[in-house]
Formats: C-alpha cells, structure tokens, sequence
C-alpha cells in the first residue's frame, strides 16, 4: 500500500516552491514547461518522495539536507490544491 502524504502547509509549500526555485522548470503552479506537470493530481506522494530524492532526468537530486522531508510535503500539499 502506498504511504499516505504526510501532513504539510501548502501556503508554505506555495513559498518553497517558488524559493527552491521549482517554478523555473514545472512553471508558477507545478502545470510544467521545461520539467514534467506536477500539477493538478501530483502523483502518489512515495513515487514524489523517490522522484525527488532520486531523478531519473535532468533535475538535481535534493537530498534531505537540501530539502527536509517536511519541506516536500509542503510542497505536495501545495501540489494537491
């Protein structure tokens, strides 16, 4: 079963989207342009998580340490309005 997306504030995850730069790639709402569409219906939070952590593409992978598991699910849950 895939692990639920935990809890996150997508008003910050609206700001970290924009300050790590993800707009530049997937454009202002996540609905792409350079990068794939995240937006709207982001797929399952594990497959974001691993994507994220580990990218098959050209986008760099963000460690936790870059970005704090509570960062990405801010953003998922800013993905998920």
């Amino acid at each position: 079963m895939p692990a639920a997306a935990p809890a996150g504030s997508a008003e910050n995850g609206k700001k970290l989207f924009a300050d790590k730069g993800c707009f530049q790639c997937h454009n202002t709402l996540g609905q792409g342009g350079d990068g794939p569409r995240l937006a709207p219906r982001p797929i399952p939070y594990a497959a974001f998580m691993k994507e994220l952590r580990q990218p098959r593409d050209q986008m760099p992978p963000y460690t936790a340490k870059l970005m704090p598991d509570k960062e990405v699910a801010d953003i998922y849950a800013f993905l998920m309005t």
